[in-house]
């Protein structure tokens, strides 16, 4: 095991604090994406997307049972 894996494992938080303080002297308070919506409004964002993609594909195995009557209807 290295040396910074045994630290990210026996003390995550003072890594983590050590990585945020170097990474805001080098970048500062900017991350460059302040043009982002918030976490939360891409959550809602996602989960309103998961649930319009879930009634489309119901839609979808409707209209394929739908064209499967209609093309064992034609066969017949």
């Amino acid at each position: 095991m290295h040396y910074g894996e045994a630290m990210c494992f026996f003390f995550p938080d003072v890594v983590y604090d050590r990585l945020m303080a170097h990474l805001k002297e080098r970048v500062g308070q900017r991350w460059g994406n302040e043009g982002m919506p918030p976490v939360e409004e891409r959550r809602k964002t996602v989960a309103e997307l998961e649930s319009q993609r879930t009634a489309l594909l119901e839609k979808r195995r409707t209209l394929e049972g739908e064209i499967n009557k209609i093309s064992t209807a034609l066969r017949s």
